[in-house]
Formats: C-alpha cells, sequence, structure tokens
C-alpha cells in the first residue's frame, strides 16, 4: 500500500510530497475451537400390533393372527457446527439390553460439517 504524505515546514509554508509505504502482516496464531451443538427431537416411537384374535371356545384361548412394528417419525438429530475447524459427527445406534430386539437406524451415520 502507498500514501502520498505532506509534511509542512517549521515555519508554516508547505514542505516536500514524499511516498511512504506500508505493509501489514498478520501473525496472530488462532487456536482451534470446537464448538458444537447437538440438538434431537421428541425421539417417540409407537410400537403397534395389527390383525386379527380370535377366540377358540374350545382350547379357551385366543388364536392370535397379527403382525407388529415399531414406527417414529420427525425423530431428528441436527448437528451445528460453530468451530473454526471442520468436524465430523458420528452416530451409532446400541439398544439396551433388555431391548436387543430393536434395531435403529439412521439416514447418515457420518456427518462431515464444514468450519463456521
Amino acid at each position: 500500500m502507498s500514501v502520498t504524505a505532506l509534511a509542512a515546514n517549521n515555519d508554516g509554508t508547505n514542505g516536500t510530497d514524499i511516498d511512504v509505504n506500508a505493509k501489514y502482516v498478520d501473525s496472530v496464531a488462532a487456536a482451534t475451537t470446537i464448538s458444537v451443538d447437538v440438538t434431537w427431537e421428541a425421539m417417540e416411537f409407537t410400537y403397534t400390533v395389527s390383525g386379527t384374535k380370535t377366540w377358540d371356545a374350545a382350547k379357551h384361548e385366543y388364536v392370535i393372527s397379527a403382525t407388529d412394528a415399531w414406527n417414529g417419525s420427525d425423530n431428528e438429530i441436527t448437528v451445528t457446527n460453530h468451530s473454526n475447524a471442520a468436524v465430523n459427527a458420528e452416530f451409532a445406534f446400541a439398544p439396551l439390553t433388555e431391548y436387543s430386539t430393536v434395531n435403529g437406524t439412521f439416514s447418515q451415520n457420518v456427518l462431515n460439517l464444514p468450519t463456521a
């Protein structure tokens, strides 16, 4: 960058124009700061059994013809990167022992989030 400067003489008269050159050097080191928000919705699921249940009078029991399923919708997890570096977010599902037959999946198992 070059700027023209005007210097005045001590007697109040105009002095001489000279060029003044300046250079800016940014040598301030910035530490990496990780700041991520993780939010999730209600995470509500419904276990539904549908079909028929017919009473067998001879055996005194129900004959059940049914299907079952877990259903859920709008159960989203959101990850927002506020860091000055890129971050990766990984998702995994592990049911509690008493619910070992329950499976979980994610639409994306890994998110690569660029720096904010």
